[in-house]
């Protein structure tokens, strides 16, 4: 941690004395966040998006309520019967909403997990971030296994090309 603090440092730094641009590639979004003015998400090659971090979360226009409970689907069922969320994301045990005022709306979401009797073990409300951005605009999450695979497969075009 110490290293990575002292590298974003540096390179916060290095930009605003020689007043330079640097291209970072990285799959941590907290480090896209505080070393980039512009954002660009790239999915299997392909620019999907690019702007600043504050107008790229802002632009999912709504809260994210995670909500975990072993009934996924018809607890999904029941959300988007009720046109409650902008958003529904079904993953592996919980369900992400994007919701306007989602401290109004996690009473009502109890409310009808409870009337239905589903189990909700627990609920997590946050601001959108450069994670939830990329879920909007890839449809997945960043898995290392992903970008090792896709490395390889880079590594053998290139290889192949000499």
């Amino acid at each position: 941690p110490q290293t990575r603090e002292h590298l974003w440092t540096y390179i916060g730094d290095l930009v605003k004395k020689e007043e330079i641009t640097v291209i970072l590639t990285t799959h941590y979004m907290e480090e896209a966040e505080r070393l980039c003015s512009r954002i660009g998400i790239i999915d299997f090659g392909r620019i999907k998006v690019v702007d600043t971090p504050d107008n790229l979360k802002a632009s999912l226009t709504g809260d994210v309520v995670t909500v975990y409970t072993d009934r996924l689907n018809e607890f999904a069922d029941r959300v988007r019967g009720l046109n409650l969320a902008s958003d529904i994301e079904k993953r592996d045990g919980y369900i992400r909403l994007t919701v306007k005022d989602a401290d109004k709306l996690v009473p009502r979401i109890i409310e009808i997990a409870a009337s239905a009797t589903i189990e909700i073990k627990s609920v997590s409300i946050h601001k959108p971030t450069l994670n939830d951005v990329f879920l909007h605009y890839t449809g997945r999450e960043i898995r290392a296994e992903d970008a090792e695979n896709e490395l390889v497969s880079h590594m053998r075009t290139w290889s192949k090309m000499r």
